[in-house]
């Protein structure tokens, strides 16, 4: 049997345009015991105070545990990163997908949520005997998802992969005590924030290079500073969103 998680982000990319993404996070049920544990010892590696959420938007500020630093809070996604890297092919005990798209604006949420899904589906493994196995799907709340209908479409799109839905789709809060949704969540956040920050520097790179140009110079003012400085802190995060994205052992984009 497999566990299979999902979170969605968006990213509104020109104005006719949206960029939406789905992320499916597929776990061994016989190794989901076992990555629960080691999400537990990551956080608290850290010293995380469970009673505050650990979501990815809280990577790079000082919101919820505010006695964990930035650096501790990176290190901990590097860790449940790390978790992904069990084995590989077959014996794999944790696929990663990613569905991303340009959409129409026009477009629901739930059409690109739908349309993503199918796509995940699709990849994910047949099982390896003759017989159906199991897949239990659980996703972040969402209040755009119409309960029956998207029931009828997971189960068919399983059909096609030889897989069978384990019960009825399970809402799940976001909560650390929930490391599978979370998991979705972070690789949501890597994908968003770096989407985010790369089109931001893009649109102002003239600008990044006038404004180096002056600080070599010594000809830079204090507010030029400042903004530069915000600007040197992004690419950075942009930078290590993208180092996790690349590390993640069994990512596949669909």
């Amino acid at each position: 049997m497999k566990f299979l998680f999902l979170d969605e982000f968006k990213y509104d990319s020109i104005k006719s345009h949206k960029i939406y993404g789905l992320t499916g996070i597929v776990i061994d049920a016989q190794y989901y015991l076992s990555f629960k544990e080691s999400f537990s010892a990551a956080l608290k590696k850290i010293g995380w105070d469970k009673k505050y959420e650990l979501k990815g938007r809280s990577m790079f500020s000082i919101s919820g545990d505010k006695t964990v630093d930035v650096k501790k809070r990176i290190n901990f996604m590097s860790d449940v990163v790390g978790i992904s890297k069990s084995k590989t092919g077959k014996t794999a005990k944790i696929h990663v997908f990613v569905a991303i798209k340009m959409y129409d604006k026009k477009s629901t949420e739930y059409e690109c949520y739908k349309a993503s899904l199918k796509k995940i589906i699709k990849k994910l493994p047949k099982p390896s005997s003759k017989k159906k196995s199991l897949v239990g799907v659980f996703y972040d709340q969402n209040d755009c998802i119409d309960i029956k209908d998207f029931q009828k479409s997971i189960e068919r799109s399983l059909n096609d992969r030889n897989l069978n839905l384990f019960e009825s789709p399970y809402s799940v809060k976001s909560s650390l005590e929930n490391p599978g949704i979370m998991f979705a969540d972070y690789v949501c956040y890597f994908n968003q924030n770096f989407f985010q920050l790369s089109n931001f520097r893009k649109n102002i790179n003239a600008e990044i290079l006038a404004l180096l140009e002056k600080d070599e110079r010594k000809m830079i003012s204090e507010d030029e500073k400042k903004k530069l400085a915000v600007y040197i802190t992004n690419y950075k995060k942009e930078q290590k969103t993208k180092e996790l994205i690349l590390a993640l052992k069994k990512i596949a984009f669909v």
